[in-house]
């Protein structure tokens, strides 16, 4: 449990370090951009190790704590980013923005519903694993076994595939705590973040907030959404997560 809290607070720093140089000024672009950087040093690890058959517990965090250091070192030789706005302004812009919306009953029986729907997906979602695809929960205990990535002899050919970015931000959790449940919080995670960059796009459509966040909680309605929350395919979410900004911010 403890090598997996540090992988990925080791990952989460280099995040926060490098995001620190950008111009970004609104709360989601930002937090969006510390998971994409966090995500990229976690990948860039495994890969790495890969190459020498070193994909092991201690590998692991041997290559992240020698990236967190390089991150750290390459972000204190590159200025922070003119008119860039602290955490807590863009924190307190947004929590006023969402607590306007308090006498709104609408939005909130809106949200209300998303949340719970979005628990009772994730849970089932925990308890019907692997009866998504499989080969998302073999692929990661074949990389343990081999200590890498590369191709490896194997009856299903998709665990030698190259999709396997959500596999691999759950690596750790198969690693330090000897479980799938990884999935469900990365899919979890990456839901929560989606449905964030719809409420945005809608804001900048000109949609009021309340608007924009009935939108976002209507997202949880359609039948692919959910189902997504349903077999812990977090690659779903984190395509869209990932394409959808960098077309549209």
């Amino acid at each position: 449990m403890a090598g997996l809290v540090l992988i990925y607070l080791l990952c989460l720093t280099s995040g926060v370090w490098c995001e620190s140089r950008l111009p970004l000024n609104n709360l989601l672009e930002r937090v969006l951009m510390v998971f994409t950087l966090a995500a990229g040093q976690l990948l860039l690890a495994i890969q790495c190790l890969s190459l020498v058959a070193w994909l092991t517990g201690s590998g692991l965090i041997v290559a992240n704590v020698l990236f967190t250091l390089l991150f750290a070192g390459l972000s204190r030789l590159w200025p922070p980013a003119d008119k860039r706005l602290p955490w807590k302004i863009l924190m307190t812009n947004t929590w006023q923005e969402f607590a306007a919306q308090r006498r709104e009953i609408l939005v909130l029986t809106l949200l209300a519903i998303a949340l719970v729907s979005i628990v009772i997906h994730c849970s089932l979602g925990a308890w019907m694993v692997p009866i998504g695809d499989p080969y998302h929960i073999e692929m990661p205990l074949f990389w343990i076994q081999n200590h890498s990535i590369a191709h490896f002899p194997i009856e299903n050919p998709r665990v030698n595939t190259t999709a396997f970015v959500g596999e691999a931000l759950t690596l750790p959790g198969y690693m330090y705590f000897h479980t799938s449940a990884m999935l469900v919080v990365i899919s979890f995670g990456a839901g929560i973040l989606s449905l964030g960059i719809v409420f945005t796009l809608a804001r900048r459509m000109g949609c009021s907030v309340g608007a924009s966040l009935c939108a976002a909680a209507i997202t949880t309605g359609f039948t692919d959404f959910a189902l997504t929350f349903l077999t812990v395919t977090d690659g779903n979410y984190l395509a869209g997560m990932w394409l959808v900004p960098a077309c549209c911010f």
